[in-house]
Parts: C-alpha cells; structure tokens; sequence
C-alpha cells in the first residue's frame, strides 16, 4: 500500500514538472518561417508616406534618398515639379489671361519665372514626416506655405514695378522723344515682369490694386509708344559714299511709305529722332554676273548723341548688267526687310 501510494505521488510530481518544463518552452519565441520573414521585410521596404493634395494655404512634396539631406532636397524637386505643373494648367484653362495678356509673350518665355522656384531657400521648407527604412532610405514629405512662398516673390516684383512707374510720372513735361524712349522702355520692362507677375499671382492672388498697374500697365505703355512715334521726326544722316546713297534713299522711302514725319539733315534739331546708315560693302563678278553684298547697321539716335538702338542688316543683290543695277536690288531688298522689322523695332 504504500509502496503504491509511493509511486502515484512521484508520478504526480513527474507529470507537474513535465508540465513546468514544456510551459517554459512553449513560451520561447518561435522562429518564423521564411515566407514570413520574406513578408515582413517587404512591408518594411515598401513603406509610404501619403502625399497630400496642393491646396489652397500650401504645396507639398515627397522624395527619398540616402540621406535626410538628400530626400529633402529631392522632396522639394517634386514640389517644385507639381507646382509648375499645376500654374501652367492654370494658364492654359484661363481664357481671359491669355486673350489680355499673352499676346505679349509667349509660353516659352513664361517658362523664365521657373528659376523662381530654385531660388527659394531649403531652410523654408517644412518637414512634416519622415521615415528611415531598413536599408537605410530615407523617406521625407515637405510642405511650404503659399503665403510664404510668394513673399519674397511679390516684393521682388514691386521692388521692380515701383521705379518704372516713378520715371514715367516724371516724364511729363520732357520732350516727343524723351517720352517715347521712356514709354518704349517701360513697356519691355513691364513684359519683363509679366511671367514673374502671372507665377506670383498664382501662388497667391495680388491685391486687386496691384494686379491692375501690371495688366493694363502693359497694354498702356504700349499704346502710349505707338502715339508717341507718330509724333516723331526723322532725319537721315549724310553718308559715307555713293554706295552708301543707295541705302539711305530705302530707309527715306519706308518713312515716307508709313507716312512718318521726314526732314533733310538741315532742318533736324534737338528734338528729331536720326538715323545712321553704315555698313560695309562687296562687290563680286562672277560668271558675268555682279554681286553685291551690303552689311549694314542703322543707328537711331538724338542728334549728336549715343543710339538707342542699332539693327543690323545683311542684304545682296544680283545683276548680269552692271554693278550699280546690282546695288540698287540690294538696296530693294533692304527696303523690304525695313518694312518688315524696321519701325517695329523702332
């Protein structure tokens, strides 16, 4: 009897420390299978951070790299990359700016208010999340305010605005040509502006104020040149040479033509705008035929005075009767090529 009740307490006591020993080791992690390893590092990899929407208080970008550096700068190409996407978007679906205003220029130029974008600090680029995978890449999403994006743009751009307006006010009581020049230059500065202007009005909307001294400034100074040129004299100075005649008597003819108001040299004073014919000449036979090649430059200037502008001009002419035939159809094709550019570029 006891010898039984022996053996029934040892084998109670085995089977409970059997019991504690495979508790123990039912408690040890298991190792995972590898299609279970596999999974988990591909969830770590693949890792993302969802990319926002641009919207109306600010724009964002997400890039990766192999440093925190890196992403962020990458972070910021694909901001910068979104942004301009979504402005030129804005362009082409606005019908109303582009009837008022790109006619002054083209989408191409537009494409110059892009540097813009580049030269706005890293430092003002805010880094909302980021994560570190585990080989390493890193994965930041950045943000910028519209408000502040557009500040520095938008006092760069009046800082410009501000002085073409002054000159012209104080421009009133100069001279036909003093005004013209200065209305002519107002007018290329101002189309200067206007990609900065149409990018900085998209990130954030002018004043009302402000965006009309640019979009009917355009148009005004515009205007204002063409009225002005109407009203202005020309006089042609002598020339070197007879050759030279020839051309001098084309530029005369184009004035004439567009009815603009001529006068001798003698009669030019202060106020009449000059014009400079001077060039240089070659004259070739060849296969009895003369050839005649002019490279002329025309400066309009004040009297006794630096030029505004200098066009140059490359022009031939051929004839199997005479050099001089030769000449007078290179001179015809000046003609021509002034009435296509010349009082444009005036």
């Amino acid at each position: 009897m006891i010898g039984y009740r022996a053996i029934s307490t040892a084998l109670t006591v085995m089977l409970l420390f059997g019991g504690c020993i495979h508790n123990r080791v039912s408690l040890k992690p298991q190792p995972t299978s590898n299609t279970e390893h596999r999974a988990v590092e591909t969830a770590l990899s693949s890792y993302r951070i969802e990319l926002p929407q641009n919207d109306g208080s600010a724009f964002f970008g997400l890039g990766e790299g192999s440093s925190e550096q890196e992403a962020k700068e990458r972070a910021v190409l694909d901001l910068n990359r979104r942004v301009w996407s979504e402005f030129m978007a804005e362009i082409d679906s606005d019908i109303d700016t582009r009837k008022r205003l790109f006619r002054y220029l083209s989408k191409e130029e537009i494409g110059k208010a892009k540097r813009l974008l580049k030269s706005f600090p890293l430092s003002k680029y805010t880094v909302l999340k980021s994560h570190t995978r585990k080989d390493g890449t890193v994965i930041l999403l950045v943000k910028v305010r519209r408000a502040e994006l557009s500040k520095p743009l938008k006092r760069d751009l009046l800082r410009r605005l501000v002085p073409i307006e002054e000159r012209w006010h104080s421009s009133r009581k100069q001279s036909v040509i003093e005004r013209y020049i200065i209305a002519k230059d107002s007018f290329k500065k101002m189309v200067a502006l206007l990609p900065e202007y149409l990018f900085s009005n998209y990130v954030t909307p002018f004043p009302a104020p402000i965006a009309e001294r640019v979009e009917r400034g355009i148009p005004y100074f515009d205007r204002t040149a063409g009225r002005l040129k109407r009203r202005l004299k020309f006089c042609i100075e002598p020339v070197s040479t007879p050759a030279m005649k020839f051309f001098a008597e084309a530029v005369e003819k184009v004035l004439q033509k567009e009815r603009m108001l001529y006068m001798n040299d003698s009669e030019a004073h202060s106020n009449t705008l000059c014009i400079t014919v001077k060039g240089e000449l070659t004259h070739k036979k060849r296969a009895q035929k003369h050839i005649f090649e002019a490279k002329l430059e025309l400066a309009l200037h004040k009297r006794y005075e630096s030029p505004i502008s200098i066009q140059s001009y490359i022009v031939r002419g051929e004839s199997e009767e005479s050099g001089t035939r030769a000449l007078q159809k290179a001179a015809q094709e000046l003609e021509k090529e002034l009435q296509k550019r010349f009082l444009q570029a005036v």
